[in-house]
């Protein structure tokens, strides 16, 4: 996504944030709607330590219990179990439809992959984990023979739950160049839940050699998945 939530960035390590509405010839070519620079500090002025904690609740998806979910893995927790309800064998490796129910072993095969197959087929409904979030980040300065080397890090991870009940999705189609109305195919109701987790990593080191040369070694981290 061209989209970044700003607070996977800790707000004591920023510089400065521009807003580009105009495209320039030094703004990436993919530039549509606009643009956030955001510049990270080189040097703090002096040694900094900042910790913050936040947490939250959502009326849709913490009270009533009618948050809709599965079984969950423990790396859920930073959006990691994805691999885990991946399909679990290659359907290739099942030999050929012609021979699937009359070879032994092709018939083993096909038994053991089908059992292999999670067998929850409906959502759960229960109560969400509160959101939350918690950041640290961490900078300092120091002279070494008349350079100045700057340090700065930052962590940051949240949690938010979402979603909505008594939700509708119709689909209509116009049968005739000339009708009046369109013809309904499809009416049903609709509760959508979401459980999204984000995790920031920023670390930097810079070094001042003189008044005009700085050599700069920048690195961002920034992971955002849906459980």
């Amino acid at each position: 996504k061209n989209t970044v939530q700003m607070d996977l960035f800790p707000t004591n390590l920023i510089d400065n944030i521009v807003v580009y509405k105009n495209f320039t010839p030094d703004l990436p070519a993919d530039f549509t709607g606009g643009l956030v620079d955001v510049t990270t500090k080189d040097f703090p002025e002096q040694f900094t330590i900042k910790a913050s904690a936040s947490i939250g609740a959502n009326s849709n998806a913490h009270f009533g219990g009618n948050f809709l979910t599965q079984e969950r893995s423990a790396k859920d927790v930073f959006a990691l179990g994805a691999g885990e309800r991946q399909f679990p064998f290659d359907a290739t490796s099942i030999p050929d439809p012609a021979d699937r129910f009359t070879d032994p072993e092709a018939v083993t095969q096909l038994r053991d992959a089908t059992l292999s197959i999670g067998n929850e087929l409906v959502p759960q409904a229960g109560t969400a984990t509160p959101n939350h979030s918690v950041g640290f980040s961490i900078g300092d300065r120091k002279e070494l023979g008349g350079k100045t080397l700057g340090l700065l890090g930052g962590l940051t991870y949240s949690r938010n739950a979402s979603g909505y009940t008594d939700g509708t999705q119709g689909r209509y189609v116009l049968t005739e160049v000339d009708a009046a109305d369109l013809n309904e195919l499809r009416f049903v109701s609709d509760d959508a839940f979401t459980d999204e987790v984000s995790i920031g990593a920023l670390f930097t080191t810079s070094l001042k050699f003189d008044a005009k040369n700085t050599a700069e070694l920048v690195k961002i981290t920034l992971e955002r998945g849906l459980i």
